[in-house]
């Protein structure tokens, strides 16, 4: 294993170019629209993602 993390990832963005959880939302719902689910799944995950998010704020 590589020892990195999303969250490490994140952490590093927020430090370096002072993202802040919009722009990490933004990200991840970026690459959920972009995964190869099929589109119930990835609409039910872009749901989750946005759920989460709005638990963190």
């Amino acid at each position: 294993m590589s020892g990195v993390t999303l969250t490490d990832e994140f952490n590093l963005l927020v430090e370096t170019f002072d993202y802040d959880l919009d722009d990490l939302l933004e990200l991840t719902l970026n690459a959920a629209e972009a995964s190869f689910l099929p589109l119930e799944e990835k609409e039910a995950l872009v749901e989750y993602i946005n759920d989460a998010y709005a638990n963190l704020g």
